[in-house]
């Protein structure tokens, strides 16, 4: 965006958080980004705060683009002339929710791709603006689908504000939706007693974060790769 012939207004961000060891502040790469390309840069913290509706306001922007972000309240999402863009890591309406890269590879999906959508008042499910397709190989993990789907993105973004401006047709998403649920702690852990396609594609989904992990002699250790073999190990000499 910033390198388009698009008018970058403002960019919006988290605060600082302490993370790291250290638990020291810490700024998000956009904030690093904006600060070192002078763009104008707004941090919030709670975003139903009437300072920060004050903000976008006084910036009036024409179309906000939200990519992995948070859910915006509808008195922000309303105020952009043309709306508010969101960036989607799934075909919608397959995978609408916080972790649709991770659950693709889990479930062994062969395609998934990008969406731009408009936002309303429920989660991933505006009129669609534009999509674009990946395979998902064998040799792909959560890290390698995710930068794939940030470059394509990318691209998509602009394409879809192009779109827009020229007022092409917007698509309802279908009613054969599914939901992908924040991945939780209890899922990372390997059962050695599943099928072996399953144990593939959850060390593929969670490599290398946050990592599949298993018990060595009572040792946590976590696992980033994996390979299947057809040979049945109880006929492999010790």
């Amino acid at each position: 965006l910033f390198k388009s012939n698009y008018d970058l207004v403002g960019v919006v961000t988290n605060q600082d958080k302490k993370s790291g060891r250290g638990r020291f502040y810490r700024p998000t790469s956009i904030k690093k980004y904006s600060l070192d390309n002078n763009i104008n840069l707004i941090e919030v913290d709670k975003l139903d705060n009437l300072n920060f509706q004050n903000e976008i306001e006084k910036i009036s922007p024409d179309l906000i683009v939200v990519i992995a972000f948070r859910l915006l309240p509808a008195n922000i999402f309303r105020i952009p002339l043309y709306g508010t863009m969101n960036l989607h890591a799934s075909l919608l309406p397959k995978y609408r929710g916080s972790a649709p890269i991770q659950r693709a590879i889990l479930n062994g999906d062969a395609e998934t791709g990008v969406s731009t959508f408009f936002i309303d008042e429920k989660i991933d499910s505006g009129k669609l603006i534009l999509q674009e397709k990946i395979k998902i190989n064998k040799l792909d993990n959560f890290k390698s689908i995710h930068d794939k789907l940030s470059e394509t993105g990318s691209h998509l973004v602009i394409k879809s504000i192009d779109h827009i401006l020229r007022n092409k047709p917007l698509i309802n998403q279908g009613r054969d939706s599914s939901y992908a649920k924040k991945i939780k702690k209890d899922e990372l852990q390997i059962n050695w007693n599943s099928d072996a396609n399953n144990i593939f594609n959850k060390i593929r989904a969670f490599s290398p974060y946050p990592g599949a992990f298993s018990y060595i002699n009572g040792k946590r250790i976590k696992i980033f790769s994996s390979k299947i073999e057809d040979q049945d190990i109880k006929n492999l000499s010790p």
